[in-house]
């Protein structure tokens, strides 16, 4: 990581927030309890689990080969791998470097400019985000323990208010982006271009590339697919959350586990240290608790299930990234380089 990153201060934001959140995770809990449930797990669904991360992986790669047909054809075991060491990086790199970095990377292998590639995966977390929110909705009225749980539904409510208003500010943008892009850069180059010149040619030229990724397949058949790789994508998540449930005997029922995913997807949204240490943790745990379950199984539960999100990806990713032979500096240096190149 180079000596910049570390005077970043949404880094420190973030590894504050996973400090005080493991805090609040740890606080409490019986160490030694916690490792005799971990003990008791059951490795039949844990270890069904562990593959099903994979199926996800090559479902959400699939999605985004679909987003991306407006800039051409790419390979499905190149967007697999693309779509893995994302995820790696997201894993092991602050602020969700790998959302970038696997622009970067298919932009490399295609030849097409990573901006476009970029306007992708943020229409693919656009979609993710309205996911999120449309099952928390649909949750909030289906689980009567959350008015009993008044703190935890005011958190939840809160949150959820903040994702709306970003991605609502969001959409718009690239709504405007999209169906006025003159008009739109034109503003950022009158109004910055004044003061900061350097800085509004790069950016005027950053959004018009990126724009080029914002034609979303418009067929019929395009958006069909879209929507049931994305109903495929949480239906496999909510899936791997009853298989850690059931290793460790919690009896969640199938309500529930899409209840887990709501908080965790809420929970992941905030800045944390790399691999959402001590977010994830917290959000896991206090989902499971609002249905009764212990804390020190419930935090075994978090564990168990964060190791089941990141061991795949590790177990896999690493030896691609060197296959493609990369590194986690090569990773860092590819961003460095794209921002240099744009500049």
């Amino acid at each position: 990581m180079k000596r910049g990153a570390l005077k970043d201060p949404k880094l420190w934001v973030g590894v504050s927030l996973s400090v005080l959140f493991s805090f609040l995770a740890l606080k409490g809990v019986d160490l030694r309890g916690l490792v005799e449930v971990a003990k008791r797990a059951n490795l039949l669904p844990l270890s069904m689990a562990f593959f099903l991360a994979y199926a996800i992986l090559w479902v959400r790669a699939r999605r985004w080969g679909i987003l991306l047909r407006p800039l051409g054809s790419v390979n499905e075991w190149l967007l697999y791998k693309m779509t893995l060491l994302g995820f790696l990086a997201n894993y092991l790199l602050p602020a969700r470097m790998g959302e970038l970095l696997r622009a970067i990377f298919l932009g490399s292998r295609t030849g097409n400019s990573a901006s476009s590639i970029f306007g992708t995966v943020v229409v693919e977390r656009l979609l993710d985000l309205g996911s999120i929110l449309l099952v928390f909705f649909i949750v909030t009225f289906s689980a009567p323990f959350l008015d009993e749980e008044k703190a935890l539904k005011e958190a939840l409510q809160a949150t959820a208010f903040v994702l709306v208003v970003v991605g609502a500010g969001m959409t718009a943008f690239l709504w405007l982006l999209k169906v006025r892009r003159e008009e739109t850069i034109g503003i950022f180059s009158k109004t910055l271009g004044k003061i900061l010149p350097k800085l509004s040619s790069k950016l005027v030229n950053l959004l018009s590339s990126f724009s080029q990724g914002l034609e979303v397949p418009r067929g019929t058949r395009d958006l069909g697919e879209i929507a049931i790789w994305t109903i495929a994508i949480w239906t496999l998540s909510a899936t791997v959350v009853f298989l850690v449930s059931e290793s460790l005997g919690l009896g969640l029922a199938w309500g529930a586990c899409w209840f887990v995913l709501v908080v965790l997807g809420l929970g992941v949204s905030l800045p944390s240290a790399p691999g959402f240490i001590g977010t994830f943790h917290y959000a896991a745990m206090a989902s499971v608790m609002a249905y009764g379950v212990g804390k020190t199984e419930a935090l075994s539960f978090a564990l168990l299930l964060h190791a089941i999100c990141i061991l795949p990806v590790m177990v896999l990713g690493l030896p691609v990234l060197w296959a493609e032979g990369m590194g986690l500096r090569a990773m860092t240096r590819s961003v460095v380089r794209e921002d240099v190149k744009d500049a």
